[in-house]
């Protein structure tokens, strides 16, 4: 019988007493404190396997908030984006929607949107300014001789023309050719007679009176447009080859101070003409 080392012969003790707190657990298994203590901190998932580094508290947040900053960076973008008509209107959308998103608090862009507002609103001065302007003291963007002849087309508006100043209008191809009004612009772009053109202007008739006349009233003004064109052309209307438009003012353009009707000679299909038809005899 092999011999027992005498430190073997020690009776085993009572097993050493559980940790508070862990009594009856399996091995591995953890208290449902330290389960809290671990994983606080944690936003729940739907995804069972979803991997502790995506379960952190503040991702959605911290997404919200950068989502609202790149929101304010293109406000602040389109605001100064002056070549793309009308951007700066999507800009104060975009500026107010980060600004309602910084209510609660916290870095949403809430400087650029602001900067995105006050440029889109000096924008929308500048342009009302413009129509102001434009309304009242009409434009001239042409380059004239010292007789005033275009030697370099431009933008002009319609009380700005001149006679003999010879222009295209794209309305003018939606012309009703049963002799029916039709819309035309409030400007035109003005171009040298000698190069292709579909009008030229040559006579202009003002309306008295401080009340609009009605259309029918100047319809029979428009009329001396055809006695004004023989002295121009060199040949009565009635044997000419060309057609004669006029404009005549609006409701609207008549209370802004349009009282003018403007006579122009063009082909009767709108075609465009090379060279003025001044004292042409067409």
């Amino acid at each position: 019988m092999p011999e027992i080392p005498p430190g073997d012969l020690t009776p085993p003790g009572p097993p050493p007493d559980p940790e508070p707190g862990t009594a009856g657990r399996p091995a591995g298994a953890r208290s449902v404190d330290e389960w809290i203590a671990e994983n606080r901190g944690r936003t729940q998932t739907s995804d069972p396997y979803a991997s502790p580094g995506q379960l952190r508290l503040g991702e959605a947040p911290r997404y919200a908030a950068d989502k609202s900053r790149k929101m304010a960076g293109w406000a602040l973008g389109l605001a100064i984006a002056f070549c793309i008509p009308f951007a700066f209107l999507v800009a104060i959308g975009l500026a107010i929607a980060v600004l309602v998103r910084s209510r609660g608090g916290g870095d949403h862009g809430k400087g650029m949107a602001i900067a995105a507002l006050i440029i889109s609103g000096l924008l929308i001065v500048l342009n009302v300014v413009y129509v102001v302007v434009v309304l009242f003291n009409g434009i001239d963007n042409t380059e004239r001789d010292s007789e005033g002849r275009v030697v370099d087309g431009g933008t002009v508006t319609l009380d700005r023309l001149r006679i003999g100043d010879c222009f295209d209008e794209p309305n003018l191809d939606d012309i009703p050719t049963d002799g029916s009004e039709a819309e035309g612009s409030a400007s035109v772009e003005v171009v040298p007679c000698g190069e292709p053109h579909q009008a030229e202007f040559f006579h202009s008739i003002e309306v008295g009176g401080d009340d609009f006349p009605g259309t029918a009233a100047l319809d029979r003004r428009g009329a001396e447009c055809l006695r004004a064109f023989e002295e121009y052309v060199g040949k009565p209307f009635r044997r000419s080859s060309l057609e004669v438009v006029y404009y005549s003012p609006t409701p609207m353009s008549w209370r802004l101070g349009d009282h003018t009707i403007l006579c122009t000679v063009t082909e009767p299909d709108m075609s465009d003409v090379t060279g003025s038809v001044k004292n042409s005899r067409r």
